[in-house]
């Protein structure tokens, strides 16, 4: 536990001093202060990289493989935890928001079966959906929140709302079918495996396209024919609420910043039953591409909830709906993703 001491202080330390000096060579008057915050954070985030791509942190500083065992600062899988650590050394080091945002990234045990890490290049979503929302989350002073995250799929891979558990801790409710996705080792959302519509109950069969083997990392899994698949019981938002406010450690409140909606052609559904007089949403992201009917019955009920389409760049197949006085024309920029290699078009 001695050695597990000078470990963690030896972190700290390592972790302070290049802090100290990125400001002492950075922090000049012929700097400007954006490009002074892209050099911190590249260099932070290098440093961090540096550290995460060692087997451990003890191997990196002690030169050994095997630190301590049985400790609350080691994981599951006797490896150090770096949340934790980091967590413990932030106590101690009051540093900028920069540094505690890249000290949260997810670490090497978050990588896919690829080989790629969700979030490295700074979003977990598809199309950047996350990192868009981030900044209407910012311009509207919204350091703490709450969403829904209906059809989530995975926890990290096309997520639109990872970012909000790993960087800034909020909380929320993840809706996934499918039970051999695992949310509860690198997720804080509460998680319900049930097909979402706009009724509670109905018998339905999940599967993946007709012909087609499941697979774990392909996000079309619909309701099929009667017989085929996997047998479930939907569930509506009004019920799914209900039952998460009963029977989780979390409550819905009644103000709900972010809903993430993609439920396999269900979502003129799912919102003809939402309870609208009850939550207030901020904004949705709906995936919503077509003129079908079900698309243009997903319009007509946001614009008679007094919902604006905004004119988001590079929407994809989504659109994105907010309610006026959140939004604002500088947040119309969006960038189109290119997916890195290995990462499941993610």
């Amino acid at each position: 536990m001695r050695t597990f001491r000078f470990f963690v202080v030896g972190v700290f330390i390592l972790i302070a001093g290049t802090t100290l000096i990125l400001h002492s060579k950075l922090d000049t008057p012929t700097t400007p202060r954006r490009e002074y915050h892209q050099n911190v954070e590249k260099q932070l985030h290098e440093l961090r990289q540096q550290l995460e791509n060692t087997k451990t942190y003890a191997e990196l500083l002690f030169n050994k493989s095997k630190p301590a065992k049985k400790s609350i600062w080691m994981t599951s899988k006797n490896k150090p935890n770096i949340t934790k650590i980091s967590g413990f050394i932030l106590k101690w080091h009051n540093d900028s928001e920069l540094v505690r945002s890249i000290m949260k990234r997810p670490v090497p045990d978050n990588k896919n079966s690829k080989g790629y890490t969700p979030g490295l290049d700074g979003t977990y979503a598809q199309n950047y959906q996350d990192t868009w929302f981030e900044r209407v989350m910012k311009h509207n002073g919204w350091k703490s929140g709450f969403y829904m995250d209906l059809g989530a799929f995975k926890p990290l891979e096309c997520s639109n709302t990872a970012m909000l558990d790993i960087k800034y801790g909020w909380s929320g409710i993840c809706v996934e079918p499918r039970p051999d996705i695992d949310f509860k080792s690198t997720r804080n959302c509460v998680l319900v495996n049930r097909p979402m519509t706009g009724r509670t109950n109905d018998e339905v069969w999940m599967s993946s396209p007709q012909g087609k083997k499941y697979d774990p990392n392909s996000q079309l899994y619909n309701i099929r024919n009667k017989g085929v698949g996997q047998r479930m019981m939907t569930i509506n938002a009004p019920d799914l609420i209900a039952s998460v406010n009963k029977n989780s450690r979390i409550s819905v409140p009644k103000f709900i910043e972010f809903v993430s909606l993609d439920v396999e052609d269900n979502e003129d559904t799912v919102l003809s039953t939402w309870p609208w007089e009850e939550y207030t949403v901020a904004v949705f992201i709906i995936e919503n591409f077509d003129n079908s009917q079900k698309a243009k019955s997903v319009r007509k009920t946001m614009l008679e909830q007094k919902y604006f389409k905004a004119p988001v760049e590079n929407p994809g197949v989504d659109e994105y709906w907010i309610l006026p006085k959140f939004w604002d024309n500088s947040l119309s920029y969006k960038r189109w993703r290119i997916h890195p290699e290995n990462s499941n078009g993610c």
